[in-house]
């Protein structure tokens, strides 16, 4: 990457002297195709993981609080891509953008794609649930809220970093949730849960250098140029899910056990850009460049979901299977409280 960050300097820098000007163009060309086929190849495994943790861990047992009764949690959880679970078994996918198999510079789509399509994404998140008053020929129901805040854990590690290398998280959501409990027979309970949530977040991993370049000008001297730059990924991602749950549950005292079904419908898409920018700096003069390659890859639109889970006292526990992506969802409440 540095290697060709700064052959890109120096074409810039000779196409200030009016030369190597088609050279210029068809590196600069050559790189941003190179850019965008990598982009491809991180966005595509990614964007069903990023659909069901648009809205992972709003899985709850199907009781629901009487009014003004109210339930509070925390909770942890992670999203496991398909791939993860097609590598414990054994299996590999090829996630290389078809249009990148001659390049070149193949070994980096693979490399970057399989790393990328590998990678668990964790979320946390706070709830709370208040009973609402019981009307007329409807079933008992509750609403609440949940929160979730990924951390720039970048920060965190800033000093292991090596020199000029820059790693940032960060992430919100929002969710909203209405749960009914439609059969109610004892210890065996139907309940029925209506959410929207909303999510946005990113990830980006960049290194910068500094170094002279000696560039040969007419005249058959040599020129100094500083070259600075950073080459780094991003990744982003934002949607909007609007799910449905149908839970069947067994409670007993201290403990809970249910399972159910849902379908998501989801808006929103996740977006790589690798980029390369900096700056030639020639005597007092300075030029600037930027290559970048953009790949955005919606969500999936519809989403069936399997769920199981329990609750033992104040731990809740719940896995939520997509149907059509493969990913699951692992969430742990370590502690639930109800009022």
């Amino acid at each position: 990457m540095k290697r060709i960050a700064v052959v890109l300097g120096i074409m810039f820098a000779i196409g200030a002297y009016s030369f190597a000007d088609t050279n210029a163009d068809n590196l600069v060309s050559y790189m941003e195709t190179t850019y965008k086929q990598v982009a491809e190849g991180i966005s595509t495994p990614l964007a069903p993981t990023m659909t069901i943790y648009n809205s992972a861990g709003s899985v709850y047992t199907a009781d629901t609080r009487d009014f003004l009764g109210i339930k509070i949690g925390v909770g942890i959880g992670v999203v496991m891509p398909s791939s993860f679970i097609s590598m414990l078994s054994g299996v590999t996918q090829n996630y290389v953008p078809t249009d990148a198999q001659n390049n070149t510079n193949a070994s980096i789509f693979s490399s970057v794609a399989q790393a990328a399509a590998m990678v668990p994404m964790p979320y946390d998140m706070i709830y709370l649930k208040i009973g609402m008053i019981k009307l007329p020929l409807i079933p008992q129901f509750d609403v609440g809220i949940r929160l979730g805040f990924l951390p720039d854990v970048g920060s965190l590690f800033a000093a292991s970093l090596p020199t000029g290398v820059v790693a940032k998280t960060g992430g919100f959501h929002i969710g909203g949730e209405a749960r009914a409990k439609i059969i109610d027979a004892g210890v065996f309970q139907i309940g029925l849960n209506l959410a929207v949530d909303f999510d946005n977040g990113g990830l980006e991993y960049s290194a910068s250098m500094e170094e002279p370049i000696n560039v040969p000008v007419p005249g058959g001297f040599t020129q100094t140029i500083t070259s600075k730059y950073t080459t780094g990924i991003n990744f982003g991602w934002m949607g909007t899910s609007i799910g449905g749950k149908l839970i069947a549950a067994l409670n007993i005292p201290v403990f809970s056990l249910y399972a159910g079904v849902g379908i998501n419908f989801n808006i929103g898409s996740v977006t790589t850009t690798m980029y390369t920018k900096g700056e030639m700096v020639v005597v007092t003069d300075s030029e600037f460049f930027r290559v970048e390659g953009v790949s955005t890859i919606p969500y999936y639109f519809t989403e069936i979901r399997a769920i199981a889970g329990f609750q033992l006292l104040i731990i809740n526990a719940a896995i939520e299977y997509s149907i059509n992506t493969g990913a699951i969802s692992i969430v742990l409440h370590p502690l639930t409280l109800t009022f």
